[in-house]
């Protein structure tokens, strides 16, 4: 069998690579357009929630109160977001730090069950787990690194995409 060539996902990452050199170019101007992503995303899924609970209670009748409730909270909150872009950048940055935080307690708490199978994988994955969490406690009280951090991780994720988008196209 042989592999053709892929144009879409040469064009794919191509275009993948020059967004992340221009998100590095300009992290101010990238940042805020990720606000403005994360809160119409916001809007969107507090919609789509709404529209899903909706057709559950046509098919179903049962009591949507809380699902009704978390979709207007969506869409309260994305529009929020898009408004007040300060809001918007708090979100980001407290929410950046609690996910480190939050996954790696996670991690440091799996790790008990991969102790007995593998010592060199377990001190590894403790070694991170730690970094992971002062890294999130670090950017729990410096908003400018959370930003920098989450605009560098848009970044780097670009640039891995593209690079095996553009080694998959051949």
């Amino acid at each position: 069998m042989t592999k053709k060539f892929d144009p879409f996902s040469l064009i794919t990452g191509i275009l993948s690579l020059i967004l992340a050199f221009v998100i590095l170019d300009n992290p101010i101007d990238a940042f805020s357009t990720f606000i403005t992503i994360v809160g119409v995303f916001s809007v969107i899924e507090g919609i789509l929630k709404w529209t899903g609970i909706r057709f559950a209670h046509w098919l179903v009748p049962v009591n949507t109160r809380w699902g009704t409730i978390s979709a207007i909270l969506d869409i309260i909150l994305g529009l929020v977001i898009i408004y007040v872009p300060q809001f918007g950048a708090a979100y980001i940055w407290i929410s950046l730090a609690m996910w480190f935080i939050f996954d790696s307690i996670f991690e440091l708490w799996v790790g008990r069950f991969v102790r007995s199978s593998e010592k060199g994988y377990y001190g590894f994955h403790t070694v991170l787990a730690v970094i992971g969490l002062i890294v999130g406690i670090i950017l729990l009280f410096s908003p400018a690194f959370a930003m920098s951090l989450s605009v560098a991780i848009v970044a780097m994720y670009l640039t891995l995409f593209g690079i095996v988008q553009v080694v998959r196209s051949f």
